[in-house]
């Protein structure tokens, strides 16, 4: 299983995953809490990290995100 591969001192994808969405899962909530004033959140995050909100928002497996390319500096945008 890839995700659950660790470098030496480092964690998994899958250990990643689980220490991420819940903070990505309490900006969601906030936002349905205050539809009226919605403002956009910004997160400055490595690759790994916007893989797991990937992974979350389109409800894939993380395996199948370990794939996908994340340019350095590049921008990705998730609209809920």
């Amino acid at each position: 299983n890839p995700q659950d591969i660790r470098p030496p001192g480092g964690e998994s994808m899958g250990d990643l995953f689980n220490r991420v969405t819940p903070v990505i899962q309490q900006h969601v909530i906030h936002a349905e809490k205050s539809r009226d004033t919605i403002e956009p959140v910004v997160i400055a995050a490595h690759g790994g990290t916007i893989r797991a909100a990937l992974a979350m928002a389109t409800g894939m497996p993380i395996n199948a995100m370990l794939n996908e390319k994340v340019d350095p500096l590049s921008l990705t945008i998730l609209s809920y």
